[in-house]
């Protein structure tokens, strides 16, 4: 186990520090950081006045996204997820666990949520049409986040594509008489 550099008691795994020495870094940190932020300067070079709004000038914004852009294109040539450096699946920017539930694909950790867990179990294609691209989850029985009593059972949960999404509710709302259930998903599929 390592030591803290500083006072020889347990680090935190991973780290050089024990979690004193870390919040205390952190502290000293934020208050630098506050200072420059009130005197208008650059919180990184200590220089420049920051742009208007941000924190940070131009020319070490620009660094900074350059350094972005870099790394990026290093984890993908790698084959890693750009949020969390872990290995992708078909050359896609974002792991199972990071990739988006939204349709805009930016990576939203749920990894450990029961959208997270049937975004997994269906490999993240649509159960209906098997696409891979813009892919959500969708409550089979119609009892989601707006209801009162919304039913997050896995066996309640599919992932299917943002068209087939859009389709399941346009049935839906056109066949009022056919329960929402997986006999749906059936009806979904013969829609053009």
């Amino acid at each position: 186990m390592n030591k803290c550099s500083v006072c020889d008691d347990p680090a935190v795994d991973g780290r050089t520090r024990c979690e004193y020495h870390l919040q205390r870094a952190r502290d000293v940190s934020k208050n630098r950081r506050d200072r420059l932020v009130n005197n208008g300067l650059c919180t990184a070079c200590n220089i420049r006045p920051p742009e208007m709004g941000k924190k940070n000038c131009a020319k070490c914004r620009a660094r900074r996204t350059e350094w972005q852009r870099k790394d990026r294109a290093k984890k993908r040539e790698q084959g890693l997820c750009y949020a969390c450096g872990k290995p992708t699946q078909d050359g896609k920017t974002y792991c199972i666990h990071c990739q988006g539930f939204n349709y805009h694909g930016d990576p939203c950790k749920k990894s450990g949520s029961k959208r997270g867990e049937a975004f997994v179990r269906d490999s993240g294609t649509c159960k209906i049409c098997g696409s891979t691209k813009k892919v959500s989850v969708h409550h089979i029985d119609g009892k989601g986040y707006g209801d009162d009593v919304p039913n997050h059972s896995i066996d309640n949960l599919i992932t299917v594509c943002e068209n087939c999404h859009r389709s399941i509710h346009d049935l839906r709302r056109r066949l009022s008489t056919i329960p929402c259930s997986t006999d749906i998903l059936h009806y979904a599929q013969l829609l053009p």
